[in-house]
């Protein structure tokens, strides 16, 4: 709370508080306690490490990528080859589902397109069929004195049905 005095709450380096019940670390920033400085690579892929003949440490390749045999020696023209085949590869495989993408979002605006026709049909229907009910409305009117159009319909004027049909 704000008002205990301890070195945490006075900006205190915390490396004596035990971490909180979560198991994260209590001072925010600072690696937590078993946890050391050094940060996994990107990019590196996580698998078995063997060491060569002189005893550095040697990632196992994967012999194949997406069914392409890679090259699996350790000298450094074999590793350059297979960054090369393997980055030619990935690059593929992303040109790919680019392309996908691209073509299903092409359907789904011509499906759009095709729904936006049919709306706008709907629209041009319901519109012509509003006007041939208000042009009737008009004729009504005509043949009837105000005061029956007014007790038929409820309204004084035939403009007074347009603004009692827009509204809720």
């Amino acid at each position: 709370a704000g008002g205990d005095k301890t070195p945490a709450s006075k900006g205190a380096p915390a490396a004596a508080s035990p971490p909180s019940a979560s198991g994260a670390a209590a001072s925010v920033g600072k690696p937590g306690p078993g946890k050391g400085k050094r940060r996994k690579k990107r990019g590196k892929p996580d698998g078995p490490v063997a060491r060569d003949a002189s005893g550095r440490k040697v990632r196992e390749v994967a012999p194949t990528l997406h069914g392409v045999e890679l090259p699996t020696g350790t000298d450094p023209e074999s590793r350059r080859q297979r960054c090369l085949l393997r980055n030619r590869i990935t690059a593929q495989a992303s040109r790919d589902r680019k392309r996908m993408a691209i073509q299903e979002a092409r359907r789904a605006r011509d499906e759009r397109e095709v729904e936006i026709e049919a709306l706008r049909r709907t629209l041009r229907d319901e519109n012509e069929r509003l006007m041939s009910l208000e042009s009737m409305i008009d004729l009504v009117r005509q043949s009837m004195t105000q005061e029956q159009f007014t007790r038929v319909t409820g309204m004084s004027t035939a403009t007074g049905m347009a603004a009692a049909t827009a509204a809720p």
